[in-house]
């Protein structure tokens, strides 16, 4: 029986996660130049933040995989760590955005979003000067 509440229990979380929008750094392989954007995510009821990426990432059929990875820059003495979704393929296209930072070819979308600072795990929205620290890394 306690299994059978545990359940329920997790099944009402779920329920009580709402959407939200969570601002980012959108790489898009058909742009010329990486813009800002909304980006869906789902809140659960721990605050933690869980982004939708089918939403900006094209071509799920060639590619159906997301990889990401944490990246930390240090500015000063602080610390801004940002997470890196992207899709690569050699069948995509190549991506505009990152070339117009004068980077070498890559093929496909790419996504930066801010990570929360308690929670690696939780995406946050960006603020302006992350922009900039964003083409910084991509540029790296």
């Amino acid at each position: 029986m306690s299994s059978l509440s545990s359940l329920h229990t997790s099944c009402l979380r779920w329920l009580q996660a709402h959407e939200m929008k969570l601002r980012c750094r959108f790489y898009a392989s058909h742009g010329s130049k990486p813009i800002f954007t909304s980006l869906g995510a789902r809140c659960d009821c721990g605050g933690s933040r869980y982004a939708y990426l089918e939403s900006l990432l094209d071509d799920a059929a060639l590619q159906p995989y997301v990889h990401d990875c944490l990246l930390t820059v240090k500015e000063r003495n602080r610390l801004h760590r940002f997470r890196i979704f992207f899709k690569r393929h050699t069948l995509l296209p190549l991506n505009g955005a990152v070339q117009s930072l004068g980077t070498a070819a890559f093929k496909g979308d790419v996504v930066i979003a801010r990570v929360a600072v308690r929670d690696e795990v939780s995406l946050v929205n960006m603020r302006a000067r992350d922009g900039i620290l964003a083409d910084f890394a991509m540029r790296k």
